[in-house]
């Protein structure tokens, strides 16, 4: 017989307020919890503040089911979370499995907004009982403005929340909230951290295929896991289920991740390598080849079904193919072979290796060694990088040997036509005992061996081979040596710091001052009332066509029978919200900016929302009076200054020609972008000029995805009520 601990954390009345509506009724759904305690003992613990106890004890739903089930209240202080931050339930759930893993019991995740389908629990503990020890089942997320009045109406107040999966799945795709809708295939806005692949399935269903996720039950004294919870070992006693619940959430949370209009194109997929090698654990790998189908109404064909998963399939491929070229370029920058590295940036950017390189089964990779690279002429440099990397692609390709060869340090390697030796160009190498080139060390990884050659790397440079003098050598080892212990340093920091969020905060703000500036950066300016009012105006506005275009995408992809409307769609006509068209920011925030022309915040918005309508003139004049201009609005430590951000979409619009881009580049403001799309674009820039060794380093920084939100001054609209008072 198992022991089983389900845990929630809440805080705050909207969380508490959440709970007691939505999941402790559907957990009183009759093959959830009270099914669940006839066969098994379980313990309930609540992490919620003190205050919360009495409001908790006297709910109806409550009472009905403390008779079956043990439920501990564990006081919530300030200090145990960051009511800021929505994802503080984390913290509060490492420090409760941790007490679960001591007392051996099993766990079921429980947060604070998850409404179960009828049967989940009774499904997830049958798992435990027969010997699975983790169960994998990603929710969705659906809108609560509009969900929840439907719940209200088919579920009264004295009923559990009984939704069968079949029913769950329903309400859950015409519900869908707009983050999820942006990770729909071909959705004109993606958000950063792309946790799942969703396709529509010929308007019928959503083909769910999750990329990175956690466990939702698992008996964490039994197998090992990570952070989060994902286990390390034993995959085997791992099961992967279809969607058992759906999350509520507000309709505009996260709507700062996607105010901003950017697709999933060629050029973030090719950059995602540094996000999958964080993200996706060995068994989320298993986990993505358990894609599940969620009907709108009725079940798609299967010939749909399949197709649609080959899409996927092919998606995660390239995903996959990515993350190996960034550990391969990660494993090149950690031996101290930095130019290497950079110049496979270079070709995993501006030329698409992703979609030239299969990369399937063990390979071995030849590397110039650095100072072979480093004798590469201007003109070589140049035609490597030229019409899309071409030439740089296919010598990659020469140097990228099919199967691990063991290959020892001391060997030579020569072309030769009929060599057993075979490179994914077609061309062939053999070894022999003298003349090619020498392999002066080989670094082996998973998955795949490093050789360093020494001689004339033919598809790289011609000429005469310059070892590098004593001198060169130690100071590149020490500057490798350095860059390595800062690294070392950054991630020990992280991971000690991760449960503890006021610390962390506390030490980025105390980055902020030591780069050369404060926690905050001071208004350096007002504008008036009136002013503010546009802007303000502007960005409700910008935020309702963007999710009016993330709904109309979803009501297309999904609702193609015309008597299936998406409720979320439904929920906003009935408001009766004034109708907003693009140019009603444009004109706002043109009004703003003639009445302030010092608002560097409305005239960078400004850029975006010409750059949306297609009016790639009027936003290059935009940012470029964005770019001399001091932030109006605060800026938090540790984020990007959107003046260098600002000087960056003027340059790729404005300059056509390297003279330009020289003249542009030196007149930037200083600082490192960390918004990767920035960097290749700067990358480009610096091609245009010339200044190689610039643009491969800014290539690299692409391919480091540190994704920053838009900040927009505490000005987005948080509810419809915020929407209705602004546009008033």
């Amino acid at each position: 017989m198992i022991r089983l601990r389900l845990i929630t954390a809440a805080w705050g009345d909207e969380f508490v307020d959440r709970f007691l509506s939505a999941t402790l009724r559907s957990l009183a759904a009759p093959d959830n919890l009270p099914a669940v305690a006839g066969r098994y003992a379980i313990e309930y613990d609540l992490h919620v503040p003190p205050e919360a106890e009495q409001r908790i004890r006297s709910h109806f739903w409550f009472g009905q089911l403390a008779d079956r089930v043990s439920f501990r209240f564990r006081p919530l202080r300030p200090r145990d979370f960051d009511s800021t931050n929505s994802m503080s339930h984390w913290t509060i759930w490492q420090r409760a499995v941790e007490e679960a893993r001591r007392d051996d019991v099993a766990v079921i995740l429980v947060a604070s907004d998850h409404i179960f389908a009828n049967g989940a629990l009774v499904r997830w503990t049958d798992l435990l009982a027969n010997g699975y020890l983790a169960v994998y089942s990603p929710g969705f997320q659906a809108v609560d403005e509009s969900l929840m009045p439907e719940i209200v109406t088919r579920f009264p107040t004295i009923e559990p929340i009984n939704f069968a999966m079949s029913e769950l799945h329903h309400a859950m795709l015409r519900h869908l909230h707009p983050i999820m809708i942006s990770l729909l295939r071909g959705a004109p806005r993606v958000i950063p951290h792309r946790e799942w692949d969703l396709r529509a399935v010929a308007g019928k269903a959503v083909l769910q295929t999750v990329l990175a996720s956690h466990p939702m039950a698992f008996w964490p004294a039994r197998i090992r896991t990570g952070e989060n919870f994902s286990p390390i070992e034993k995959f085997e006693k791992v099961a992967f289920e279809p969607c058992w619940f759906i999350g509520v959430e507000p309709l505009f949370k996260y709507l700062n991740l996607y105010l901003r209009r950017q697709p999933m194109d060629d050029l973030l997929l090719s950059c995602s390598g540094d996000w999958a090698e964080t993200y996706i654990d060995p068994v989320n790998e298993r986990e993505a080849a358990c894609s599940h189908v969620c009907p709108v109404d009725s079940a798609p064909r299967a010939y749909d079904v399949r197709s649609t998963r080959l899409g996927a399939e092919f998606f995660i491929g390239q995903l996959s193919i990515s993350r190996t070229l960034f550990r391969i370029s990660k494993v090149l920058k950690e031996r101290g072979h930095s130019v290497a590295a950079r110049w496979l940036a270079g070709a995993m950017v501006e030329g698409r290796l992703r979609r030239r390189v299969g990369l399937r089964g063990p390979f071995t990779i030849l590397v110039p060694a650095e100072s072979v690279l480093e004798q590469l002429s201007r003109d070589d440099q140049m035609s490597l990088l030229e019409n899309g990397a071409a030439l740089l692609v296919r010598a990659v390709r020469d140097h990228l040997l099919r199967g691990k060869h063991r290959f020892r340090r001391g060997q030579r390697i020569v072309n030769a036509a009929g060599g057993t030796i075979e490179a994914l160009s077609g061309r062939r190498y053999a070894l022999a005992s003298s003349g090619g080139l020498r392999i002066a060390r080989v670094y082996a990884s998973d998955g795949f061996d490093i050789c360093v050659l020494e001689g004339v790397a033919s598809a790289f440079v011609a000429g005469r081979y310059r070892s590098d003098s004593i001198a060169v050598a130690t100071r590149r080892r020490l500057r490798h040596s350095a860059v390595r212990l800062v690294r070392l340093g950054k991630d020990v920091l992280l991971r000690g710091t991760s449960r503890t969020p006021r610390l962390r905060n506390a030490l980025i703000k105390v980055r902020g001052v030591l780069q050369g500036g404060s926690a905050q950066i001071a208004l350096e300016t007002k504008v008036d009332l009136e002013t503010e009012r546009l802007y303000r105006r502007a960005i409700v506005a910008r935020s309702i066509e963007a999710l009016s275009e993330l709904l109309n995408f979803h009501d297309r992809q999904l609702f193609r029978d015309a008597s299936l409307v998406g409720g979320v769609r439904t929920h906003l006509n009935r408001l009766e919200l004034p109708r907003i068209e693009p140019q009603n920011a444009i004109g706002w925030l043109k009004e703003a900016v003639e009445r302030s022309p010092w608002f560097f915040e409305a005239w960078f918005e400004l850029g975006y929302a010409y750059l949306d309508g297609g009016d790639r003139h009027a936003a290059m004049a935009a940012f470029r009076q964005a770019k001399d201009l001091m932030p109006t609005m605060p800026r938090e430590a540790g984020q990007p200054d959107p003046r260098l951000i600002a000087a960056i979409e003027w340059a790729t619009l404005a300059v056509s020609d390297g003279g330009a881009a020289a003249a542009v580049l030196d007149a930037l403001p200083t600082g490192t972008s960390p918004v990767w799309r920035s960097n290749v674009a700067q990358a480009r820039l610096y091609v245009k000029a010339g200044r190689i060794d610039d643009a491969l380093t800014a290539f690299e920084r692409g391919l480091q995805r540190i994704s920053i939100g838009g900040r927009f001054g505490g000005v987005l609209p948080r509810n419809l009520d915020d929407v209705s008072r602004w546009l008033r």
